[in-house]
């Protein structure tokens, strides 16, 4: 039996007890589909109407405890300013495929805080492991998918860019596309920053203990000392 936004949405009340609302005059255009968020790394059911994206968490495997992300998430048509379509890399060396959804706009959760970010990076497609949704495959689903992305950014007056593939599809040229990618990329990679710096610090401290324990403390203590006073007269004198 499929899962779809009758069954799913139709008077649900999120565990903190806000009951969804269709907007006035909303009609589902793009029903029940897989969306993965990589900035949250979290598993929703995702639908698209005439008024907005609506992110819902799934139930069992892959979902997410509501006291990390709110169990739904809101990106208003109004509040976009771009949308990529097609696999493109999150970081400038090559790890898996990338994600193939990227939105610039304000990502609203549907919780009593209402807390926002302004951006969303992910992986959308049929069904995946989730199973039980609207499209059968991704043929399918690009069929209803990317004729409405395209028809209301259009609308909206929304830069919508897509990967070589699906370029019929696209509002904006091939620049105008890489601009939102590197921006949604970088924004992706800032959400883990403090991530990334800590890792690097721990690297550090482990190549540091190495370093001892292959040679002497002293060795290490001059070489740092060397290291950070070449870095203050870098940008002492040569930067200037």
């Amino acid at each position: 039996m499929k899962q779809r936004a009758k069954d799913l949405l139709t008077n649900y009340k999120i565990p903190a007890g806000l009951e969804f609302k269709y907007l006035p005059g909303e009609e589902i255009l793009v029903d029940s589909f897989s969306f993965t968020s990589s900035s949250l790394i979290c598993q929703y059911i995702g639908f698209i109407t005439n008024e907005r994206f609506i992110f819902k968490q799934t139930q069992g495997f892959g979902s997410a405890d509501e006291l990390k992300h709110a169990d739904m998430k809101f990106i208003n048509w109004k509040d976009i300013t771009g949308i990529v379509y097609g696999y493109h890399k999150l970081f400038p060396f090559p790890i898996g495929k990338g994600a193939n959804l990227r939105i610039l706009g304000k990502v609203i959760d549907f919780s009593p805080e209402g807390e926002s970010v302004n951006f969303d990076v992910g992986v959308i497609k049929n069904a995946g492991l989730l199973g039980g949704l609207s499209y059968s495959d991704m043929k399918n689903f690009e069929k209803v998918l990317l004729p409405v992305l395209k028809k209301l950014s259009e609308e909206n007056e929304i830069s919508f860019g897509t990967s070589e593939e699906y370029s019929e599809f696209a509002t904006v040229n091939s620049n105008e596309t890489a601009k939102i990618i590197e921006k949604a990329n970088s924004l992706y990679i800032e959400s883990y920053k403090a991530t990334i710096y800590l890792l690097l610090g721990l690297i550090g401290i482990l190549g540091l203990w190495i370093l001892i324990s292959l040679t002497s403390f002293t060795f290490v203590f001059l070489l740092g000392l060397l290291i950070i006073g070449g870095f203050f007269a870098y940008k002492k004198y040569l930067k200037s």
